[in-house]
């Protein structure tokens, strides 16, 4: 672990702790990290950051083969495996099988070379997973994000979000690539809210020097992460179900020792 990352990990909560559906804790070492690196650059007029967004193509489906707990133990071998990662500064977890890794310094095309090196890397790593008296050897191929600071996206959030639907983008094409995030223009959406809603949201936006708009776009987002949740963590539920129905089923779900091919 690096300097950096044990003085975030003492001033931020244990992610063992019960953590909201859209990944907060688990993403707040990454962002305080990011936004520290965002703050230096608007001070001093000068510099850049990229950012590369990890996601394990169909993790679903590794739950479905090795079940919750090996499953859980590629995550972290995989956080294990970013914390050397070429160049980056700083790496983690940020919501269920997605990772951030950041780049100072690194234009948005040169981060992309690296970026997809490291890509490659994990997707053929075989990672050696134990959980309890389980054990697998699992390959796994990922997608990636790529995006930049000051570029496209004017504040973090925005960032985020473009490097995020790079990633969704790259597995929508097959999977197994990466992308770049491109530019995207604002759609304007008319919606009604509560007075005391907006009296609440003004304070916040106030509060936190930002805009409005900026908060409520950064509301939303979390509204759709806490969703894709939600709806991965029923589809887990729905299969343990099936299989106490099915036959008596063994802790992890799976067999000790099967690996999952790549995809």
């Amino acid at each position: 672990m690096t300097d950096d990352q044990d003085a975030i990990a003492a001033n931020q909560p244990n992610e063992s702790v019960a953590s909201t559906d859209s990944g907060h804790f688990y993403r707040q070492p990454v962002e305080w990290r990011l936004d520290q690196i965002i703050a230096e650059i608007d001070a001093q007029h000068a510099g850049q950051v990229a950012i590369g967004f990890l996601d394990i193509d169909r993790f679903g489906e590794i739950e479905e083969a090795h079940g919750w707990g090996l499953a859980d133990a590629l995550l972290k071998a995989v956080e294990t495996a970013l914390s050397n990662a070429e160049q980056a500064t700083f790496s983690g977890r940020y919501v269920r099988d997605a990772f951030m890794a950041l780049y100072p310094n690194l234009s948005l095309e040169d981060a992309f070379l690296v970026i997809e090196r490291l890509r490659q890397q994990l997707s053929s790593t075989a990672f050696a997973l134990e959980s309890g008296l389980e054990k697998a050897t699992i390959t796994v191929t990922f997608s990636a994000g790529i995006a930049s600071y000051p570029g496209e996206a004017q504040t973090r959030n925005e960032m985020v979000t473009l490097a995020e639907e790079a990633t969704r983008r790259a597995l929508e094409n097959g999977g197994n690539r990466a992308a770049l995030a491109r530019p995207v223009n604002m759609t304007p959406k008319t919606s009604h809210y509560l007075p005391p809603q907006l009296d609440r949201l003004r304070q916040l936006a106030h509060q936190q020097g930002r805009a409005e708009a900026e908060l409520l776009r950064e509301a939303l987002d979390d509204l759709l992460r806490k969703y894709d949740q939600r709806i991965a963590r029923r589809g887990l539920v729905g299969l343990l179900n099936r299989s106490a129905d099915d036959q008596p089923a063994t802790k992890g779900g799976a067999s000790p020792g099967k690996t999952l091919a790549k995809k």
